[in-house]
Parts: C-alpha cells; structure tokens; sequence
C-alpha cells in the first residue's frame, strides 16, 4: 500500500513524483497551480493518504478535493501522451496503471 504525505511545505512536484514512483503509467495533475501544497490551500496541515491498489480514481480525487481542499486529476499514460480518466473513474488505480503500462506497449 502506498502513503502519500502531503504538508504544507511539500511541492507539487514532490507529490507527483512520489504518486509515479508507485504508480508509473499515471500522473496526478492539480488543478490549481502553485509551487507548494501550501501555495494551492493555504490552510493544509498534515495528511497522510493511504492508496491501497483498489483504491478508484473517482475516491482518490474525492480525497483530495473534499478532505485537502486540493482538486487534481488523475492522467494516465497512453504512448507518449497523458489521457484523462473521468470515463474510467470506476476503474482502480492498479488497474489503471496496468492499462496505462499496457497501451504504452512495455512488457511486464
């Protein structure tokens, strides 16, 4: 299981490089901009998210939009391009890793 943590000094890149690290064939986009978690919500405290593999795309936006105050959107890789994924909300972000890695033609 993954954890994220996210605080106030944290940078966007940061995060997005620790969701990639377990997650390769997907990118986490915020929909906000700033260098920091701090610049986006200016009143963040300390979170620490667990990503279980079954977690859906629709519940990870949800937690960050609705408990941080952080909106993002979760991209998946398609070759050498990043798609959205609100058709596929339903879908786990293991299986969407999957399909990302599959589409992107690397083997396993």
């Amino acid at each position: 299981m993954m954890k994220l943590e996210i605080t106030y000094n944290k940078t966007v890149e940061e995060v997005q490089a620790d969701f990639n690290n377990c997650f390769p064939f997907l990118r986490l986009e915020f929909l906000k901009k700033g260098r920091t978690i701090g610049d986006i919500n200016k009143n963040i405290t300390r979170h620490t998210v667990e990503l279980p593999g079954n977690t859906s795309i629709n519940e990870l936006e949800n937690i960050f939009s609705n408990v941080m105050s952080l909106p993002i959107r979760v991209l998946r890789k398609s070759g050498n391009i990043w798609m959205e994924t609100s058709i596929t909300g339903n879908w786990t972000l293991a299986r969407q890793n999957e399909h990302g890695r599959e589409i992107s033609g690397y083997a396993v």
